[in-house]
């Protein structure tokens, strides 16, 4: 018999247990003891019988128990059990009351065995300028509490670049945490972070781009673009940084790269890059083509590049518009998020690096060579055209031998890390 009102109406409550009027098809409401009625419904998944709850009655009414019955029957006709899901989105929500964003830290902090203690304490110390978040389930910090808490670094400790900094490391732990608990961090809030805090100053020296020419430093520089450590899934960029580390050209260069640019990538001792004139320094009318002559490492470079971007005209493209190049403020942001301030090193500055390091021991390569790999114009036009034309060979052979140093730097520091 189906139910109605009258009947549930007209049932008593047990004196102990509980009582069951069914509706047909395995749908009944259950009284308790205490007068409590609730829907309840019996079905099979996979051989196997399991019961829901559908709702407590008069709320929940009859029409609409059976709706949701049938709902439920069709779902374990496609073999899904809805008490199933019903137990994961709450244990989903329960783990989203508890996972906090200190918790999540902490775990970030842990994660990468291969950081040296340094930089290990440089970003526990930063980390901990977020002290007052650590305690908030990590899927309710909002994008104002990250800003105040940034903000707050600034105007009370007078930290700029401290808050800017942290500001980094806010964004890498929930890039950690959406990579490890997607179910959980949806978002990363401290993504974009422009218009948050003041413009970092500038410690430039007499205006020039600061570039590492420690050579140990050179090293550590070298393993962390080269690493395996792309946590923002960023290959385009890392891959641009680490080509422009070995070919040293000005970014425009490098962020305009076309495919239709490169010749004989199959063939080590003729693999070449022809840039046009246009995307060469210099007043409009007087640029020049330049010819960058290829090592082994960028060629590899390039390879693992064209897996990235696949056949489009661009070598480098934009992340959002792939019909044009990357922009260059990707190089600077994707140093940021390797911990390297503008203060420090910034991509120009791998033209400095190379000037540095091209010129002393062991390379110790003549200034005219060197100055010529950089496109630096020759102040005798004749020479100039003579050393372009007739000095590609010279000019080989010195980026080979930079790439190889630049490939020993980074073992000896990998040597370092493992004593």
């Amino acid at each position: 018999m189906k139910l109605t009102d009258a009947i549930i109406r007209g049932t008593r409550a047990p004196k102990k247990g509980y009582r069951a009027l069914t509706d047909g098809k395995r749908l009944f409401l259950r009284i308790d003891s205490r007068g409590g009625r609730s829907w309840r419904l019996k079905y099979v998944v996979g051989g196997r019988e399991s019961q829901t709850s559908l709702g407590a009655y008069p709320e929940t009414s009859i029409a609409a128990a059976r709706e949701l019955a049938d709902s439920i029957r069709e779902q374990a006709k496609l073999g899904r059990n809805p008490a199933a899901a019903k137990r994961e989105q709450r244990q989903t929500e329960q783990a989203k009351a508890t996972l906090t964003f200190g918790q999540v830290g902490l775990e970030w902090l842990a994660h990468d065995d291969t950081l040296a203690p340094r930089t290990k304490a440089k970003h526990a110390w930063l980390f901990n300028k977020l002290r007052k978040l650590h305690s908030v389930p990590i899927a309710e910090v909002k994008r104002s509490d990250l800003r105040t808490a940034l903000q707050s670094i600034e105007r009370m400790e007078d930290r700029r670049e401290t808050a800017h900094r942290t500001g980094q490391v806010a964004a890498l732990i929930f890039a950690y945490g959406m990579d490890n608990y997607e179910d959980i961090v949806k978002h990363n809030p401290a993504a974009s972070r422009k218009g948050w805090l003041k413009p970092k100053k500038s410690k430039r020296p007499g205006g020039h781009l600061p570039g590492i020419t420690d050579p140990d430093k050179v090293g550590a520089l070298i393993r962390i673009i080269d690493g395996d450590n792309d946590i923002w899934n960023m290959p385009t960029v890392t891959n641009a940084l680490r080509f422009l580390a070995r070919v040293f050209v000005r970014q425009d260069a490098l962020c305009g790269a076309e495919w239709s640019e490169f010749y004989h990538l199959d063939d080590p001792a003729k693999a070449e890059w022809r840039i046009p004139a246009r995307r060469m320094k210099g007043p409009i009318g007087q640029r020049r083509p330049f010819t960058v002559p290829l090592s082994r490492q960028a060629i590899e470079i390039l390879e693992a590049q064209r897996q990235v971007s696949g056949e489009g005209r661009y070598v480098f493209p934009h992340a959002s518009r792939p019909n044009r190049g990357m922009s260059t403020g990707a190089l600077g942001a994707r140093l940021g998020g390797f911990f390297y301030e503008p203060s420090e090193h910034t991509p120009h500055g791998f033209r400095t690096t190379a000037a540095t390091l091209l010129r002393e021991k062991p390379l110790a390569y003549d200034s005219d060579l060197v100055e010529l790999a950089l496109a630096h114009s020759h102040g005798n036009k004749v020479r100039g055209a003579y050393d372009r034309a007739e000095r590609m060979d010279d000019r080989r052979e010195m980026l080979q031998s930079y790439a190889d140093y630049l490939d020993e730097l980074k073992a000896q520091v990998e040597q370092e890390r493992e004593r």
